[in-house]
């Protein structure tokens, strides 16, 4: 009895590892077939053409400044003014459609403004929101974005696709009539139909450098500063934001004083830092004005105005590491880069009280004061430092215009008192 009972035991124990295995396979088998599928999260369509088509749940941020670029350059080929020549207008706008989307709505060249919107003057479009479906060889972008005239005022808000062709560089475009309020509540379809190149719908595979980014991004800060605040300010970083412009009426205030300056900003030079979380560029335009810009991704990018209202972790290294003399010139360094920005809150926030009390009861004693005994771009000098105890120093200073190389100086003394965490409180010599 006790053998037979061993050899049911050793029975039963096959038979659960037969059925496993049988179970393990059947499964390896289904994964096996999932991978043979040449696309992933998506449904497969048929068109009515025979030609294949991608629903898809999944979609993606754009993932690369190149990519960034092309699509930029596409839209601006579609919306670009052909030297006011209507008709030339007309057959690159068409040449420029897809071919689905000329099907579908039965577009001719000559009844092609009944269904394109076409706009006398120059306009800049400028790329708000995009997002793709990702189909080799044919990738699919929703785009929203903005056209901006040169009178730098929004002529028109658009809603379109871009359809590259990656086999052979060709581009299109489709105009989208429905209304949407938010780029994420599209969920389209790309059909994956080649497009044919012609005279006017080819790319080309640039490899952008930094420099190509960094005057992408300050192109579209100057455009959408000078067209609508409330673009411009949705562009700001989110801690700078919080810390220099809390709402968006200080926000245009910054504006008003400084728009001429935005306007007119060509950068010089730049340095890349790069983050976990983003690829930092600080740039330095041709009359020494910070732009910061944090790129997270190729259209997320956060704009800073200023290196001294959040310290860099080079500035926090130096300045611990500095002694006293180094720690106040960096400080005044500071107050220097907000005179020429025109943050008077900053530099109000920063007088000694008993300074501020006896000579300036408000920031626009301080405003009046400044305006009348400085230049529009000042150039520091330093020469006497001097400790006077107790934390408290002296600095010999002379600031001139720095667009004009012999403008007169004027003489500036600076006091100092350094607190701790790399907090001071100053106070100047009064004319």
């Amino acid at each position: 009895m006790k053998i037979i009972r061993n050899l049911i035991i050793c029975l039963i124990i096959g038979i659960i590892i037969l059925i496993s295995i049988i179970i393990v396979l059947k499964k390896n088998n289904n994964v096996e077939g999932d991978n043979n599928t040449n696309y992933t999260n998506q449904n497969e369509v048929t068109g009515d053409s025979g030609e294949s088509k991608f629903m898809s749940d999944d979609i993606k941020e754009v993932e690369s400044f190149s990519k960034l670029n092309t699509i930029n350059y596409c839209i601006k080929s579609f919306f670009s003014n052909t030297e006011n020549n209507q008709n030339a207008e007309t057959n690159k706008k068409y040449a420029l459609l897809s071919s689905s989307y000329i099907e579908k709505n039965q577009i001719t060249s000559e009844n092609i403004n009944k269904h394109i919107k076409n706009y006398n003057k120059i306009i800049n479009p400028v790329i708000l929101n995009t997002k793709a479906i990702i189909n080799y060889p044919i990738e699919k972008y929703v785009v929203y974005g903005a056209l901006v005239n040169t009178e730098n005022k929004i002529e028109d808000y658009f809603f379109l696709y871009v359809n590259l062709d990656l086999q052979n560089n060709s581009f299109s475009i489709e105009p989208i009539n429905e209304e949407y309020s938010e780029i994420d509540n599209f969920k389209f379809i790309n059909e994956n139909k080649g497009i044919e190149l012609n005279y006017y719908n080819k790319y080309y595979n640039n490899i952008e450098g930094h420099e190509s980014a960094i005057k992408y991004y300050i192109n579209k800060f100057k455009t959408l500063t000078l067209a609508d605040t409330q673009l411009s300010y949705n562009l700001i970083d989110d801690e700078y934001k919080e810390k220099k412009f809390k709402t968006i009426d200080e926000y245009r205030k910054y504006i008003d004083l400084n728009t001429n300056r935005i306007k007119n900003t060509v950068i010089e030079k730049y340095m890349v830092k790069y983050n976990n979380k983003y690829t930092e560029f600080i740039c330095v335009d041709q009359n020494g004005f910070y732009y910061i810009f944090r790129q997270y991704t190729p259209l997320n990018c956060k704009v800073l105005l200023d290196n001294y209202t959040i310290d860099s972790e080079e500035f926090i290294k130096k300045y611990d590491e500095g002694n006293s003399q180094t720690k106040v010139g960096m400080n005044i360094e500071k107050f220097i880069s907000a005179l020429n920005c025109k943050d008077y809150e900053y530099i109000y926030s920063k007088l000694d009280e008993a300074f501020k009390n006896n000579n300036f009861k408000t920031i626009d004693d301080l405003k009046k004061y400044l305006d009348n005994n400085s230049y529009s771009t000042n150039k520091i000098t330093y020469n006497t430092f001097e400790e006077k105890g107790n934390g408290i120093y002296t600095y010999q200073t002379e600031i001139s215009d720095a667009s004009n190389d012999n403008s007169p100086t004027k003489e500036l003394t600076i006091i100092m008192k350094l607190n701790e965490n790399r907090e001071y409180v100053m106070s100047f010599s009064i004319n």
